[in-house]
């Protein structure tokens, strides 16, 4: 199972960034037994998931109390660093930046900004 979601990051993407940190959680949570893989594009998604400070509380905010809930019975407070989060029940999940298995991506997406 993937899912795909490419855009172009611009200075200010606290929607991306809860996004893509949803979309984490929605892989840590998954227990079918299938590969876990989160396909981004850059490096940036990927260091903010192993970096930030914002809580999951501030990743979740925009999200389904569903999810929420769901992320509480799980793992607990909503209070852990994305970041640690990251490193421990999302460790599972393997990040990859498309941009490094399909180099010509960055000459598509370089096109892409500038129109």
């Amino acid at each position: 199972m993937a899912e795909f979601k490419v855009s172009i990051r611009k200075g200010a993407d606290a929607m991306r960034r809860r996004g893509v940190f949803a979309d984490l959680v929605h892989l840590a949570l998954d227990d079918s037994g299938r590969q876990r893989q989160l396909f981004v594009v850059g490096q940036q998604p990927i260091h903010f998931l192993r970096t930030t400070r914002s809580s999951a509380d501030w990743g979740l905010n925009r999200s389904s109390a569903f999810l929420r809930k769901r992320f509480t019975q799980q793992f607990g407070s909503l209070t852990i660093p994305i970041s640690e989060f990251t490193s421990s029940f999302g460790s599972e999940v393997e990040l990859i930046d498309l941009r490094e298995r399909v180099p010509e991506l960055t000459a598509i997406l370089a096109l892409a900004s500038q129109a």
